[in-house]
């Protein structure tokens, strides 16, 4: 039999597995034609045969055994390549500088990163030592560094400046630990220079921030999350006589006012639990003891993820404001006060008929509104002479009083002869003299004028300290004078001046009156008398009463310490003084229809939509492009027809838009002038009966007198349309 030849057996499985993908592959290959064998014999044939076949199977195998070993090697070492590569690159690449120095401090590797941290190509680092490149500044913090890695074998680390071609330097923070032999140290280095220039932008923010704070014109402080003080600006610590926050803020509420402290705590704890920005007035104690009126206001801070920082707020000092609105609202008073001697005035004017307790009724309230030592009233008796109306008023040792109609002045020359009276009736203007004993013109007439009367009676003389006067003006004549005189220089001024020539309208109302007591037109005068002191009256009296309620508003505000809008309110009631001043002296035009014939009816007409629009905030459009032809009967009458309109407007109609227009229609035969006034107000019914309103009956009257057509169009909730058409020749 043939010898059985075996093949040696494998013990591992990967062997196995090896061997049997060997047997797989070479099945694959075997050839299937047969080959010619050499003739032997039978039995050595097969043995033969048989060996051989077994010897090159196992050779075979073995072959097709180290080509799949050789192709696993190969694909290791690609694999061994890959994973090195990728080392390489997270070495090379990585965002950290990585370094290996020797003992010597030389560079022994060093990745990419680090080699550009140092601004220097890598391969020409590496040998070199790595001292030069640290700063001088921060080498002694590096060599203490590298002392304490190779003294520790733990992770050090430390913040060092390198120095790189150029005049650019990086921060740079290392990283160091020790090999297990000691011989190297492994160092990692990462650029913190954005790090430490965002930090030094931070310190120079902070500073430029109190430097800003330091130099504002406002106390500024901060606080943390539970009110604690924080920071407070050069100014508040100089405002409070402190040196530090902290030292404020032990002692902050002992500044407060003891009348505004326990509010101000309430209130801050209620606001510091919110979270919401506040504002509280308070006074706070001053370095110097006083106290100061403050509004203290206060923002909330949040950090970007929402937590919670506390305020910032500042103190601003609002003393100046709290006293001028004192002042403000010591000026209103006053201006109510005039106008409640106005009104008062108003209506005696209007209804009395005798005029001597009506000037001195005057006198009287010309005192309360602008006080005097001295009063005089006087009207022109002739072309030189002043007659005394015996109501002068006086508080010095002499008695200036002159009899009744007695003249004033003695010369030939009369008041001529003295500058400040002739200025004051001859040139119509209101003279004031501040100093009576200065050198100025008027002030020396004044003395000489003083002295000749005192000597006439032979009484003690004594120094006037001022001097205002003013013409009592009628129909543009000055028919006399009011003069008052203060112990005190510099009395009276400019807005003194004003409102004595509004008194001196009233003193030369009442002195024309009693000249036209005896006119045919008495009844019709006291009937137009009455009727502007009802006017007068409703005016005013509103106004007052507005400015009255301001006043205790404001006065509510100010016992409440309620200051905020203080102003506000004051300001508001000062508009109602000022416009019901302003009514006044409307109202007073009307008190003088002869100075239609001076300033014309166009003029007319402008005061009294100025005076609308200044009581009442309503303006009103004015078409008045010039002042027709028409006499000053006429005129007056449309002036009375277009002002009781304007005031039913203001009365009824609740209208937004007003106009008025006066054109003369050139087209007309007989040529007329058309006066248009409209309004886009609720309306009414024109052909209603209205009890108790005689205002349409009286505008049909005064129409009809001038031979004028009135035409009302007007129907509820469409506005109204008043036109008149009056005659050139009226």
């Amino acid at each position: 039999m043939p010898k059985k030849t075996t093949t040696p057996t494998v013990s591992t499985s990967v062997d196995d597995e090896l061997r049997h993908k060997a047997e797989t592959h070479l099945q694959a290959q075997q050839p299937t034609e047969s080959y010619p064998l050499t003739p032997l014999t039978p039995l050595t044939l097969a043995e033969t045969l048989a060996e051989t076949q077994c010897l090159l199977h196992e050779l075979q195998v073995h072959q097709i055994e180290l080509e799949m070993q050789n192709e696993e090697l190969v694909e290791s070492r690609a694999r061994v390549e890959v994973g090195l590569r990728q080392y390489t690159d997270l070495y090379d690449f990585a965002p950290v500088g990585y370094m290996t120095l020797n003992a010597d401090g030389t560079i022994g590797q060093i990745n990419l990163t680090g080699a550009r941290l140092l601004g220097v190509e890598r391969a020409r680092l590496v040998g070199q030592r790595f001292n030069p490149w640290v700063s001088p500044a921060t080498r002694p913090a590096f060599s203490s560094f590298l002392k304490r890695v190779c003294e520790s074998h733990a992770k050090v680390s430390c913040e060092v400046i390198f120095e790189k071609p150029g005049p650019e330097m990086r921060w740079v923070s290392v990283e160091g630990m020790a090999s297990e032999d000691g011989q190297q140290c492994h160092i990692a280095m990462m650029d913190i220079t954005a790090r430490v220039k965002a930090e030094q932008a931070l310190r120079d923010s902070e500073r430029h921030f109190r430097m800003i704070a330091d130099s504002a014109p406002m106390l500024i402080w901060l606080s943390g999350p539970h009110g604690e003080n924080l920071y407070h600006n050069q100014r508040l610590l100089d405002f409070t006589g402190t040196t530090h926050a902290g030292q404020v803020a032990g002692q902050w509420v002992s500044l407060i006012h003891v009348d505004d402290r326990e509010q101000f705590i309430r209130t801050y704890e209620q606001d510091l639990q919110l979270r919401m920005p506040f504002e509280h007035q308070y006074r706070l104690r001053r370095a110097d003891g006083e106290y100061r009126w403050m509004i203290d206001t206060g923002v909330p801070r949040f950090a970007d993820d929402g937590t919670w920082l506390g305020y910032i707020g500042s103190l601003l000092d609002i003393t100046e404001r709290i006293n001028a609105s004192h002042v403000l609202k010591s000026g209103v008073k006053k201006r109510a006060n005039e106008l409640a001697q106005l009104l008062v005035l108003s209506q005696a004017v209007a209804l009395d008929e005798d005029p001597s307790p009506l000037l001195r009724l005057i006198l009287e309230k010309l005192r309360l509104v602008m006080p005097y030592t001295s009063a005089w009233v006087y009207q022109k008796n002739g072309l030189n002479d002043l007659d005394d109306l015996g109501l002068m008023t006086s508080s010095l040792e002499v008695d200036l009083r002159l009899s009744e109609r007695e003249s004033l002045v003695t010369d030939n020359s009369g008041w001529k002869s003295y500058l400040h009276l002739g200025d004051v009736l001859a040139l119509k203007q209101t003279v004031i003299i501040g100093n009576a004993s200065q050198d100025s013109a008027h002030a020396v007439a004044l003395r000489r004028w003083v002295a000749e009367q005192i000597a006439s009676i032979g009484q003690t003389r004594r120094e006037l300290g001022s001097w205002i006067g003013t013409p009592l003006l009628v129909a543009g004549e000055a028919i006399g004078l009011l003069a008052l005189a203060n112990d005190a220089a510099e009395a009276y001024s400019e807005k003194d001046a004003e409102l004595l020539r509004i008194f001196a309208s009233f003193v030369a109302t009442v002195i024309n009156n009693d000249r036209l007591k005896d006119s045919v037109a008495k009844t019709a005068t006291l009937v137009e008398r009455t009727r502007i002191a009802r006017e007068l009256h409703d005016s005013v009296s509103q106004a007052l009463f507005g400015i009255v309620l301001g006043a205790r508003t404001s006065q509510q505000m100010m016992s409440l310490g309620n200051l905020a809008h203080l102003p506000e309110t004051l300001s508001y009631t000062l508009t109602l003084a000022e416009g019901a001043l302003v009514d006044m002296r409307s109202l007073i035009f009307e008190l003088h229809p002869e100075v239609m014939a001076q300033e014309g009816l166009v003029i007319a007409l402008q005061k009294q939509a100025a005076a609308i629009h200044s009581r009442h905030r309503l303006k009103i459009d004015l078409d008045m492009p010039a002042e027709p032809n028409l006499s000053l009967e006429a005129k007056e009458a449309i002036y009375r027809i277009a002002s009781e309109s304007l005031q039913n407007i203001v009365k009824h109609a609740e209208a937004s838009r007003v106009s008025l227009s006066i054109k003369t229609d050139s087209e007309a035969t007989p040529l007329m002038v058309q006066v248009r006034i409209s309004d886009n107000g609720r309306g009414f019914d024109p052909h209603a009966k209205h009890f108790g309103h005689l205002g349409l009956h009286s505008m049909r009257e005064r129409s009809a007198i001038i031979h004028g057509k009135l035409d009302i169009h007007s129907a509820p909730g469409q506005g109204t349309l008043i036109l008149l058409q009056v005659p050139v020749q009226a």
